[in-house]
């Protein structure tokens, strides 16, 4: 089996996103949610489905959890569960009805698989932005090394296409004035000059009202005072840039 053998999504509306790691923990389904809830809700006011492929079922059960506290409330946007069958299965209804479209992956790699089997990568054949988080003391630069091959087969494969794959870094979890992300930083510049990786300026900083996550509110608010929500509103005005070329 090769990638060959995979769909391309090509000539399509809504944006394909994946916040993708070879690691667990690493804040891809907290980056998901924030995003999604974001942007579903004013100033942006975008379309947007979530779809859960990580067999924790992370985001469902997140919205599963609101639904209880939010139960007079209609949710700001849709969340299922779906196999990488089913959304090449609907694909064309989902660009149709849709202006962002975030599919939470599998956190890990299949060791026994080889990786055009992975499930990841199939996935990132209908992706349109790759956005990879890193934190500190969680980087292991051969087994990031052999994901960030996974990621290139890809982008390469797509590179024939008029839909290419863009891969940006997110640094997640940032601690200010921290030795550990010192050393993280060191670990990112060998990633950027080795592996021609780029990164997201803006951090997502270690708040612990991140670690609380809310499908229904939003937490960009650019005029607040308080320093997650001005960290995050920051940090989601330049992913909405990105993902707007």
């Amino acid at each position: 089996m090769t990638l060959k053998n995979h769909p391309i999504k090509e000539n399509t509306m809504a944006k394909f996103i994946v916040f993708g790691n070879q690691k667990g923990g690493i804040g891809k389904t907290t980056l998901t949610i924030l995003m999604a809830t974001g942007l579903s809700q004013p100033p942006f006011n975008k379309r947007v489905l979530v779809i859960d492929n990580d067999n924790q079922k992370s985001a469902i059960r997140l919205r599963e959890y609101d639904e209880k506290n939010y139960e007079k409330d209609q949710p700001p946007y849709l969340i299922r569960a779906m196999s990488y069958q089913q959304i090449v299965a609907s694909i064309s209804d989902i660009d149709e009805m849709y202006d962002y479209v975030f599919i939470d992956t599998p956190g890990k790699l299949d060791a026994n698989l080889p990786p055009e089997s992975q499930e990841v990568t199939k996935i990132l054949l209908l992706t349109d932005y790759l956005f990879m988080p890193f934190k500190a003391g969680a980087l292991n630069l051969d087994a990031t090394t052999d994901y960030v091959k996974i990621l290139l087969q890809a982008q390469q494969h797509r590179s024939s296409s008029n839909r290419p794959l863009m891969i940006y870094g997110v640094v997640n979890f940032y601690k200010e004035r921290s030795r550990i992300n010192r050393e993280l930083k060191e670990e990112l510049i060998y990633l950027k000059e080795n592996i021609g990786l780029s990164f997201m300026e803006t951090p997502l900083k270690q708040y612990i009202s991140y670690e609380y996550l809310n499908t229904y509110e939003t937490m960009y608010l650019p005029k607040s005072n308080d320093p997650a929500n001005m960290n995050f509103s920051i940090f989601l005005n330049e992913f909405f840039k990105k993902t707007q070329g």
